[in-house]
């Protein structure tokens, strides 16, 4: 089983080595995470009214650097069509989230706790360190590539 502080340690380097500010704080809001990138500053807020463990302040922690190293972060003011803003929305998501699985979730880590007798998502999920929200994902997202776990 691997660590979470290994996988947020790395994920903090990265950040640092990327020149990627990550903040955290408690505000009113639905969403965990924001990315923002403004000329040449990058930074990472994480929502701590709503993180409130360790497993989710990691996927989160990814999901938001994926934002920055996918160029997935939307203007802080779109003038952009309602409809298209909700499409590039719902894209940048998907390609966020594809980045904190491949980070997070790689096949050969599900097929390692697969081997070790872990069957349920929710002990794969805690075998690969991520919430089962993350996990969920990383499995439709294999299941569209085809890859298989058997």
């Amino acid at each position: 089983m691997r660590t979470k502080t290994t996988e947020l340690g790395k994920l903090q380097n990265l950040a640092r080595n990327q020149h990627i500010d990550i903040q955290e704080d408690y505000f009113e809001s639905k969403h965990k995470g924001f990315a923002v990138v403004a000329s040449d500053t990058c930074a990472v807020a994480i929502n701590t009214r709503l993180v409130t463990n360790s497993t989710e302040y990691l996927c989160t922690l990814a999901e938001e650097i994926g934002h920055i190293k996918t160029d997935t972060v939307l203007p802080i003011r779109s003038y952009i069509n309602p409809a298209f803003l909700k499409w590039l929305m719902l894209k940048n998501e998907l390609h966020a989230t594809r980045y904190a699985i491949r980070q997070l979730v790689p096949a050969w880590r599900i097929r390692m706790a697969i081997a070790k007798g872990y069957y349920s998502t929710r002990n794969i999920a805690i075998f690969c360190g991520v919430t089962e929200e993350l996990l969920g994902k990383a499995l439709a997202y294999y299941e569209q590539r085809q890859v298989y776990f058997y």
